[in-house]
Order: structure tokens, then C-alpha cells, then sequence
């Protein structure tokens, strides 16, 4: 089964499928998974994220397509004279500010999934509802899909809650599948 959509995952995402098993990835739907080159270029940097893209890029088609702002590009236009023009730091934030822009200017469909709440917050005002996701909306569609075991979505789960400090627990909805 592949994934319904095309999701656009911030760092922090990525960074919490580079915790599990990288090798767990293989056979994964291709096409459907987006990362910013601020993203990838912060993969390579680290050790963790490095292997997952590494065994992300071994497949025929690469799991995780990555995308770029280019000069002239309508997101070029969005990304450093809207989302970046009061910007002072050249990397704070660059990946998802390129993944809203992208999102604004390329693809009007895609999702973008981030733990950071400020970028949630500017993503839902600029692309709007139903184009923002919480991490466990992902991990949630991976599950549903078969491509996480229940005890991969636990763990997934409990990793997102432990980097999302504003939240009193798991979501209610997943309560029943893990009592622990």
C-alpha cells in the first residue's frame, strides 16, 4: 500500500526515524517522502540521519526525494522576501521555511510534518489547514499502511512525546493500543 500523500518532514522528524533501525526503511513506498536540502545537508553532519539517508539512497528510486529553492523560482521569492526578510541567522530555520515555500510555490498538496511549533504555527498560516502535521499523524499513517510494526509506532510515539515537551502524554486516541 503507499502512502496517501506526500509528506514534507522537517529535521526533527527525520531526526526521530534516524533513532530506529535505518535498515527497517528498505522497501518503503518511494515518491511520497520529502526533505529540504537544509535537511539533507544537515543529515550528512550527522551521524544517525547520514545512515538513514545512506540506506534511503541505495534503493532504485530514493525513499526520500529532496527538493531546492531556486533563484528565480517563485519559492525564491516567498523563502527570502516573505519567510526569511527579517531572518538574521542564515541557517535558524531554513528547512522549513524551504519546506513552506516550497509547499506554496510547487506543491499544493503535500503535508508538511514538523515538532516545532513556531514553524507549525507560521506553516498553518501560510499553507493553511490540512497541510500541517503534528509528527503523530505520520507515524500514524505509516502504521495504517504496514509500514511500521505497533511496537515501531509505540517507540515512535514515545520519541515524539519525550522532543515535544508541551504535551501531557501520547494522544488519548493511541491510549488503548499501548497502556504502558
Amino acid at each position: 500500500m503507499a502512502l496517501s500523500q506526500r509528506w514534507i518532514l522537517d529535521d526533527g522528524v527525520f531526526g526521530l526515524l534516524a533513532q530506529r533501525r535505518p535498515e527497517s526503511i528498505k522497501g518503503w513506498p518511494c515518491g511520497n517522502l520529502l526533505i529540504a536540502d537544509a535537511t539533507e545537508r544537515a543529515a550528512l553532519d550527522d551521524q544517525r540521519r547520514g545512515q538513514l539517508l545512506k540506506i534511503a539512497n541505495e534503493e532504485e528510486i530514493p525513499l526520500f526525494r529532496t527538493f531546492s529553492i531556486q533563484l528565480g523560482d517563485a519559492g525564491w521569492t516567498i523563502l527570502f522576501e516573505h519567510l526569511r526578510a527579517r531572518s538574521q541567522d542564515v541557517s535558524k530555520d531554513l528547512a522549513e521555511h524551504e519546506a513552506i515555500a516550497w509547499c506554496l510555490a510547487r506543491d499544493r498538496e503535500a503535508v508538511f510534518v514538523s515538532l516545532d511549533k513556531q514553524a507549525i504555527t507560521l506553516a498553518l498560516a501560510e499553507l493553511g489547514r490540512g497541510r500541517v502535521a503534528h509528527p503523530f499523524e505520520f507515524w500514524e499513517q505509516l502504521h495504517e499502511g504496514k509500514w511500521i510494526t505497533s511496537e515501531e509506532l509505540e517507540g515512535l510515539l514515545k520519541g515524539t512525546k519525550a522532543q515535544d515537551q508541551g504535551l501531557p502524554d501520547i494522544p488519548w486516541r493511541f491510549k488503548e493500543r499501548f497502556q504502558s
